[in-house]
């Protein structure tokens, strides 16, 4: 079963790194390059997992994982930083705005790919 992924980023390069992360073809990427086509996008079709830019155009990226989290139950979310925030941000987007997970960029590309599977229930081999 294909796992569809929303990725709400407007930096090609993470854009890049990310596709190229999750290349495996069980993985369907949609991508959003603004918080307004997110929360379009997320009310047309049903995403297992999202992944959004902490600073969006248009809806914060912590607003949009709070509104996900609230209206889309059973999605996933991590939030993505280009901008040092530290602990506390790490722990504001996962307690205040609900998101699964904070990473900044650049970020271990192991570790996130981890966690990717391991939210969505899968391993390498699926």
């Amino acid at each position: 079963m294909s796992k569809k992924i929303l990725l709400v980023e407007y930096e090609t390069s993470t854009i890049d790194v990310i596709k190229e992360l999750l290349s495996h073809p069980i993985f369907s990427i949609t991508l959003a390059n603004d918080g307004e086509t997110a929360k379009h996008l997320l009310a047309q079709d049903k995403y297992d997992l999202m992944i959004t830019a902490a600073m969006l155009p248009k809806f914060f990226g912590f607003n949009l994982s709070q509104y996900a989290a609230q209206n889309y139950p059973g999605i996933k979310i991590i939030i993505i930083s280009n901008i040092y925030r530290g602990l506390e941000y790490k722990q504001q987007a996962t307690l205040v705005y609900k998101a699964n997970d904070f990473f900044e960029v650049p970020f271990n590309k192991d570790t996130f790919k981890n966690k990717i599977f391991d939210l969505l229930n899968m391993s390498e081999n699926d």
